[in-house]
């Protein structure tokens, strides 16, 4: 019995966005979207976890924002 096969194709962009869904939840992560106004951004320089020249870069605002949470939490805790 000869089988077809399978074409190799491209991933699409749905499927890279499930795949990094499913790695998220298999971690527990949860991928979340927030609106930062010039406010924001001002507490989290004063924080030291954002530089003046990143405020516009999505990555380091994401980084920074998780820098600031864990630094709370660390406040909270001790």
């Amino acid at each position: 019995m000869k089988t077809k096969a399978k074409a190799h194709l491209a991933p699409t962009a749905a499927a890279q966005r499930m795949r990094e869904h499913r790695a998220r939840q298999a971690i527990g992560a949860t991928r979340i979207a927030i609106d930062l106004d010039s406010g924001d951004k001002d507490w989290l320089r004063s924080q030291g976890v954002l530089r003046d020249w990143d405020e516009d870069d999505g990555l380091a605002l994401a980084q920074a924002l998780k820098l600031a949470l864990q630094k709370l939490r660390h406040k909270v805790t001790t």
